[in-house]
């Protein structure tokens, strides 16, 4: 993640997310690119241009639990 006129980009991918195809909004926690100790959290919403949710994953078990992939790709928060 890095600052931008204010603003923040988000990059990057949340794997194994319950509810990920269902959810409506995100909680993002991410490091800024300079700063290696900080943390920020974000709640990002999954109409936000750069929002992506793959497919949900097939498993073996807790099939009933919802879990896929999120995707971030030059999202601006």
């Amino acid at each position: 993640m890095k600052e931008v006129s204010g603003n923040y980009v988000l990059n990057g991918i949340k794997t194994t997310i319950s509810n990920a195809s269902y959810a409506s909004l995100y909680t993002v926690f991410a490091r800024f690119d300079s700063d290696e100790n900080g943390m920020s959290c974000f709640l990002v919403p999954r109409s936000a241009v750069g929002v992506s949710v793959g497919m949900p994953y097939k498993k073996m078990g807790q099939r009933a639990a919802d879990t896929a992939e999120v995707s971030f790709n030059q999202v601006f928060i």
